[in-house]
């Protein structure tokens, strides 16, 4: 029984909610395998997000809402930043 329930653990498929910083829905029904956590950043549609806070919703189905911050024009150059150091 242990067995099928750590396995099970991997195949677990999350409803998510993005909404950006001011709680305006970006995206509905996204499906995620891994639910990103706090100051973490996802790529999504040729665009990264600053994961703000993750809320948990559990009732009858569990939601899950991701606030997120979309990165414009914030890239790094990692040679930029080693001759820096």
């Amino acid at each position: 029984m242990k067995l099928f329930i750590y396995l099970n653990m991997f195949k677990t498929k999350y409803n998510v909610t993005l909404l950006d910083s001011k709680w305006n829905p970006i995206k509905n029904n996204i499906i995620f395998n891994v639910i990103p956590r706090k100051y973490e950043y996802i790529y999504y549609i040729d665009r990264y997000y600053h994961v703000i806070n993750v809320i948990h919703n559990i009732g009858k189905k569990h939601g899950i809402i991701i606030i997120v911050e979309e990165l414009i024009n914030e890239t790094i150059d990692i040679q930029q930043s080693k001759k820096l150091i």
